[in-house]
């Protein structure tokens, strides 16, 4: 017999719904990069691994996994738009000192650290620590290949994209903590009141 002290949507249904989530999102940003090159394409697409994730925690039922996902790629995502506009900011008082952030393609002073890769980098950071290097070794691959597509449309230096996968990895690693199998954690927030809850499942 199986005990199940949590609501979870059916496994088929999760599945589905982790595909749909996938699939939209590449569609979407297919949509803004029609007239660009293939590989370039690609990076803008495959920065969507966050989502991807996201979608991969929901299929397993680790809702904090979703959670802390969302949470890790949200922070990467502000600490690189603050860390741009500083830089741009700094530009307008001496280039000299910002050329660090100066794209190779149109010059603008917002390319330090790359967005791009810090985005896709949050999810290698957040799969190695919550499931390990076997999930995080084929995710790694990916989020490497939207740094080299970045490279190669030149909107960004080695040195920018470099960074953007450190700060990207290093948020999400230290941000998310590790899977318990079997185990949730969580807190409900109803009427008011904040409720900590646990729920465990397994076979007796």
């Amino acid at each position: 017999m199986q005990a199940l002290y949590t609501i979870l949507a059916p496994k088929e249904k999760r599945m589905k719904q982790m595909y749909m989530i996938f699939l939209s999102c590449i569609c979407l940003t297919q949509g803004f990069s029609q007239k660009r090159g293939g590989f370039e394409i690609y990076g803008d697409v495959m920065q969507v691994l966050p989502l991807a994730m996201m979608a991969y925690s929901y299929s397993l039922g680790d809702m904090q996994g979703v959670r802390w996902q969302a949470i890790a790629a949200g922070t990467t995502l502000a600490s690189s738009h603050i860390i741009k506009q500083s830089f741009v900011v700094l530009a307008q008082r001496s280039e000299s000192q910002a050329r660090i952030s100066q794209r190779p393609n149109n010059g603008r002073f917002d390319g330090f650290p790359s967005g791009h890769t810090s985005w896709a980098f949050s999810s290698v950071g957040f799969a190695l620590k919550r499931y390990g290097w076997k999930v995080a070794l084929p995710v790694g691959i990916l989020a490497t290949s939207v740094g080299v597509s970045r490279i190669h449309a030149q909107k960004h230096t080695t040195l920018q994209v470099l960074s953007g996968a450190a700060l990207g990895f290093g948020i999400s690693y230290f941000l998310s903590p590790a899977w318990v199998k079997n185990i949730s954690l969580w807190v409900d927030f109803r009427e008011g009141k904040y409720t900590y809850c646990m729920a465990y499942r397994g076979n007796f």
